[in-house]
């Protein structure tokens, strides 16, 4: 099935009453998806439902623009969304909507799950990056009563929250984590339910996860020189304002895990073997290292027990996030720059093959980083080998896989997308 197709059957099967709830298609889709919006509306029309279609020409604002539209016409004093390649559960009305008995409340989101984790070690390490967004970060930001977000998706608004906070705008790549913000700011509250868990799809191929993780690198660092100044002018806690800080400009962090990668090797050839500095550089990346293993190790324990993946993919997480930090690096710098881009949705596969090789999004800076960086780390083992640097290996081991693996996949990828189209 289509994912529109799967996620209106998700919909109609939530336990509610139909005639308690109503379901708004927001599809500004160009292509062959228009017309099956518009047949699935009318099927389920004649089914009783109170299901519309509101589709833009234009889209201005993006997906923000959408929701503005959406929230014109919405009935209801309550909003859930769901993007296209979600499933929503059948007990998701059941379990949210009785938070907002409190009036402070403004938002209730759950938690995101995977139906493709297993198809690759890409889909794999999404998963236990994400599984420590969701079991650790957003859990611990919960419960202590710092700031959080509405992750775009799988969540329920109060309508009223929306408009009290300025509504959705489609200044910023995460219209979602600025209206967060904002609301929370405010004064709204938040609910995060980590057991309500909503299915959905990871990004199966460089290309859509690199699309994805841009926008969100490049739109939470907008958010933060945004709101930043608000953040600091508002009257809550020092202590919930530099968290909140943090929150909005970790993906900076980025920038140092790429420099320390290319940086360390030749800091090591120009200072003396056993010095101090060594000593301090091995120390300082064996505790960064282990503090974010283990982070992401209590998230795999929580997600599926204590097993043998519980230890290896967090180690090779913290591995390959060092090649996967040139995205956030360029990400981060556009922001900087205020450089305006569109807003590139991340591709709906549902394991259709064709669409797998096709991304809308243009990483081809982030590519051509790689191979230097490849080329770089190959320069680098010739010359500890010729020189019998030996004492190099563990930190030429620990940076350069992530680098070569990249490139392999991405020529890899390339190949397999010539054979599909030459196929077809």
């Amino acid at each position: 099935a289509n994912v529109v197709e799967r996620l209106l059957e998700s919909a109609v099967s939530v336990n509610f009453s139909k005639e308690k709830f109503e379901i708004q298609i927001l599809d500004d889709s160009t292509d062959e998806t228009i017309e099956l919006s518009k047949n699935l509306v009318q099927k389920y029309k004649l089914k009783g439902y109170n299901i519309s279609l509101l589709h833009r020409i234009n889209r201005k604002d993006f997906k923000a623009g959408a929701l503005a539209e959406g929230l014109k016409t919405a009935r209801g004093e309550y909003v859930a969304i769901f993007d296209s390649d979600f499933i929503i559960p059948e007990n998701f009305l059941n379990e949210t909507i009785h938070f907002f008995t409190n009036p402070k409340i403004g938002m209730v989101q759950c938690r995101w799950g995977f139906i493709n984790e297993k198809e690759s070690l890409l889909t794999r390490l999404q998963t236990t990056f994400l599984n420590g967004h969701f079991i650790i970060e957003h859990t611990s930001r919960n419960r202590s009563g710092h700031f959080f977000n509405f992750n775009g998706t799988a969540g329920i608004w109060r309508k009223s929250a929306i408009s009290d906070s300025g509504g959705w705008r489609g200044d910023t790549l995460t219209e979602d984590l600025d209206l967060s913000y904002r609301a929370q700011l405010k004064g709204w509250k938040f609910v995060y339910l980590k057991d309500l868990i909503a299915l959905s799809e990871l990004p199966p191929t460089l290309d859509a996860f690199y699309g994805q993780q841009f926008r969100w690198a490049k739109g939470m660092f907008q958010v933060f020189l945004k709101i930043g100044p608000a953040i600091w002018k508002s009257k809550t806690s020092i202590l919930n304002k530099f968290d909140a800080t943090c929150h909005l400009s970790s993906f900076s962090g980025y920038i140092f895990s790429v420099l320390i990668s290319i940086l360390t090797i030749p800091v090591f050839f120009v200072t003396k073997e056993n010095s101090d500095i060594h000593f301090i550089a091995v120390l300082f990346l064996s505790i960064n290292c282990f503090m974010i293993w283990f982070y992401y190790f209590v998230a795999e324990v929580e997600a599926r027990g204590l097993k043998i993946e519980s230890f290896i993919y967090p180690s090779l997480l913290v591995i390959f996030s060092v090649g996967f930090s040139l995205n956030g690096v360029y990400a981060v710098i556009e922001a900087v720059l205020k450089k305006q881009t569109p807003f590139i949705r991340t591709p709906k596969f549902n394991n259709n093959i064709r669409k797998r090789f096709r991304s809308d999004n243009d990483a081809k800076p982030v590519y051509k980083a790689a191979m230097f960086f490849t080329a770089y780390f190959i320069l680098l083992i010739t010359y500890i080998l010729i020189k019998g640097k030996f004492n190099l290996l563990p930190a030429f081991l620990f940076f350069s896989p992530s680098y070569f693996w990249l490139f392999y996949k991405r020529i890899r990828e390339k190949n397999q997308f010539k054979q599909v189209f030459k196929l077809s």
